[in-house]
């Protein structure tokens, strides 16, 4: 009886042996098996539907070795029809008799995990991996069991949808951890992060079906302007609008010259949404050289390259332009910019340059802006305009509508013209050098060219930054207001001072180092870029300031100016002098008006610079055109407006405004405002120094004196920062060692200041 049982036992422990490459149910080779759950409450009861009593030392095994084909499974309990993945809850039934009842002492006599194959860890809503051993259509008895009802078909839809939804969602969670962490690492480089989400995004989908935003459309307006070849080769690597999405987004933007509507319509939304001070501006005009000539415009279907300032008969022959005239408002408080409009003129046509102002000023204040100044520079046709509105040194301003208005020139300008008759004829003054008493005094730049000769041979230089090019000056470096800033500056002034009595130079030219240092405290005072400064002239003018006590002082120093001819030695007209008197004065006007409003005034936005800048970015488009034609500007400015922030040249006319575009051109397409792009800085000049070896006991009384002042300076910084007796008396006493300095030094230290 016991061989009996042994042999019973043998045949049950043969029979339930589980593999899986078949159902442990029907035994029947399928080609999808399903593994049974690990949760407790769901293999609990799959055991209590196929009538499995498993012991607990056999659980580990039957789980990981026991398999359920899909013929025991419902058409509900998969996700999709192709029956691959089971949901959730899904649960097996039995067919008939197929499922043999299964005792504690069967699965007793099972072989242990050990001895099976490894098992293969699978979910409970996944497949396990299957062997196609079979054929996967179902058989007969399978097909007439399923019942399919209209509610079946939509739960088997619903879960099929929920499951592609947990998968996007499964997707963007990832996507977005991502991202996290890529905006964590370009925190501060926001426009790098932008650029790398948009191609993630824009990567993902057909060519026809990227939508752009404006944002991104402006930066690919902007590489493309550029280089129209480079942004063709970008275009093959990364995602980039075409050059039709481009054309059709500038289409209807200042396409013919004029005042644009669009811009107007523009202008008016945003200027809702500023404050009343905000709304302060200066209307600037200036005209740019352009080459004549004749282009068909097809946009247009017109010719480009006649004057359009005013409106001619058919039967009249238009000249040709020669010059584009533009007006850009800039902002006083906040530093905003935005071009109106233009027009091309021409140099042989007389038109009323009052009436275009009028209309410009017109569409301003329909645009709810406040115009306290317009500012040019003093060309002929500028001259003109000031004398058709009567703008005189007594009355630098005109009257618009019953609003008064001030009018100045561009001090930047004004600056050059000084430093030009300086260098041709000299300027005669008035004040109180080496006397007690006003005496006349003669600023000569010869002065100035001997500095340069004898400073240069040094090895410590009293003027770092006054080079060949500054002295010898003709053709377009007369343009350059750097180096007339840098001239009539307050270190030429001092080192000037300096070399008077040493080495054979003429004791005058300290009066030309006074005409240059009142000079450079003039345009300092009309040049300020921020509220603090360690200059009191650089600093923004307000009533505490001493602006308005210095403007009236320098006033009276330059009605006493006369400048006589170098070849004839007569009295010349100088229109720089007068020039200097009607801006001084619009300067007292406009802080005395805007004082009342705002408590400081930044006096670098009365000038031409933001307007310079528009004009280096138009002669850098497509390679440095010095002059383009009518139809390039007319193409070039319509994309500039819309960009604002092409780098400009190095070799620029004038300083960054660092101003940003007032409208953004994306409410053109999506009528909302969006954040404004930074420009960047242009590269700044970097000069050659010579590198000789320093010995002190080579020095001169001039080198000795400059290389006492910076070590002064260097001192007096290191003692601001350590509160130390002994480092104190080892530096002043080492300073102490030079000797002979201390005298001269202290001549120098009366014009320079302390350090």
């Amino acid at each position: 009886t016991s061989d009996m049982d042994m042999n019973g036992e043998n045949v049950g422990q043969r029979k339930m042996k589980f593999r899986k490459t078949e159902c442990s149910v029907c035994y029947n080779r399928a080609s999808k098996l399903f593994c049974i759950p690990s949760k407790d409450d769901m293999y609990k009861k799959w055991f209590s539907v196929l009538k499995w009593d498993v012991p607990p030392e056999q659980l580990k095994y039957v789980l990981n070795n026991a398999r359920v084909c899909d013929r025991h499974f419902s058409e509900w309990c998969f996700t999709s029809t192709l029956r691959q993945k089971l949901i959730k809850f899904a649960c097996p039934f039995t067919i008939g008799d197929d499922i043999p009842s299964t005792s504690r002492q069967t699965l007793s006599a099972l072989p242990s995990a050990a001895s099976q194959c490894t098992s293969v860890e699978v979910s409970d809503t996944e497949p396990c991996s299957t062997t196609e051993l079979c054929s996967p259509t179902p058989s007969r008895d399978t097909i007439g069991h399923l019942q399919v009802t209209p509610k079946t078909r939509k739960i088997k839809t619903l879960r099929s949808s929920v499951s592609k939804l947990k998968k996007k969602l499964y997707e963007k969670r990832s996507s977005s951890r991502f991202l996290g962490q890529l905006k964590a690492k370009l925190a501060d480089k926001p426009h790098l992060y932008n650029f790398v989400t948009s191609q993630l995004k824009m990567q993902c989908k057909d060519i026809k079906g990227r939508r752009w935003t404006a944002k991104e459309k402006s930066f690919a307006l902007q590489i493309y302007l550029h280089s129209p070849s480079a942004y063709k080769l970008l275009r093959k690597f990364f995602a980039f609008p075409s050059k039709a999405t481009l054309y059709r987004y500038t289409y209807n933007i200042a396409r013919s010259p004029g005042f644009c509507k669009n811009l107007v319509k523009c202008l008016k939304s945003q200027s809702s949404r500023m404050s009343e001070s905000d709304r302060l501006c200066v209307l600037s005009i200036d005209e740019m050289s352009i080459k004549p000539g004749l282009t068909y415009a097809t946009d247009l279907d017109c010719v480009d390259g006649f004057s359009t300032v005013k409106k001619h008969d058919f039967k009249e022959d238009p000249p040709f332009a020669t010059h584009a005239l533009v007006f850009m408002a800039i902002g006083i408080v906040k530093n905003w910019k935005q071009i109106l409009g233009y027009h091309f003129t021409s140099s042989s046509e007389v038109y009323s340059l009052q009436e275009l102002i009028h209309e410009a000023i017109d569409i301003l204040q329909s645009c709810e802006l406040e115009v306290v100044s317009i500012v040019c520079d003093q060309g002929p046709n500028n001259q003109g305009l000031f004398r058709e509105l009567k703008v005189t040194k007594d009355a630098p301003f005109f009257f618009h509508n019953s609003k008064k208005i001030f009018a100045m020139y561009d001090p930047p300008h004004l600056l050059k013209s000084v430093r030009n008759n300086l260098k041709n004829h000299g300027i005669f003054f008035e004040d109180k050098v080496a006397s007690v008493k006003l005496r006349t005094c003669f600023a000569d730049w010869s002065h100035i060219q001997k500095l340069y000769e004898l400073d240069s041979k040094k090895k410590i230089c009293a003027c770092r930054k006054l080079t060949k090019r500054h002295i010898e000056v003709s053709g377009l470096k007369k343009m350059n207001v750097k180096l007339a800033a840098q001239v009539l500056s307050h270190s030429v002034a001092a080192a000037l001072n300096l070399y008077v009595g040493k080495e054979n130079f003429d004791s005058k030219a300290s009066e030309t180092a006074q005409f240059v240092y009142n000079m450079d405290k003039i345009f300092d005072s009309v040049n300020a870029r921020s509220r603090k400064h360690e200059k009191k002239e650089m600093c923004a003018a307000t009533g505490n300031s001493g602006h308005l006590e210095l403007w009236k002082e320098k006033i009276a120093w330059i009605e006493k100016w006369h400048i006589r001819s170098s070849k004839t030695g007569r009295k010349i007209y100088a229109a720089c002098k007068i020039g200097w008197l009607i801006t001084l004065k619009a300067f007292i006007g406009i802080s005395e008006y805007l004082l009342q409003k705002i408590k400081f005034i930044i006096t670098s936005r009365f000038s031409q610079d933001a307007l310079e800048n528009t004009f280096s970015s138009i002669r850098r488009r497509g390679g440095f055109r010095d002059n383009p034609d009518c139809n390039e500007f007319r193409h070039t400015i319509q994309k500039v407006i819309i960009t604002n922030f092409l780098k400009q040249s190095s070799n620029k006319n004038c300083q960054d405004d660092d101003a940003y575009s007032l409208i953004d051109f994306s409410c053109f397409n999506k009528k909302e405002l969006l954040d404004i792009i930074s420009s960047e800085d242009s590269a700044t000049e970097s000069e050659q120094h010579d590198e000789d070896s320093l010995h002190l006991n080579t020095l001169d009384s001039v080198e000795e004196n400059v290389l006492s002042y910076i070590s002064g300076y260097l001192a007096k910084k290191y003692l601001s920062l350590n509160d130390c007796i002994e480092c104190e008396k080892l530096m002043v006493e080492h300073l102490l060692l030079l000797g002979r300095m201390s005298e001269v030094r202290r001549e120098f230290k009366l014009l320079v200041g302390p350090p």
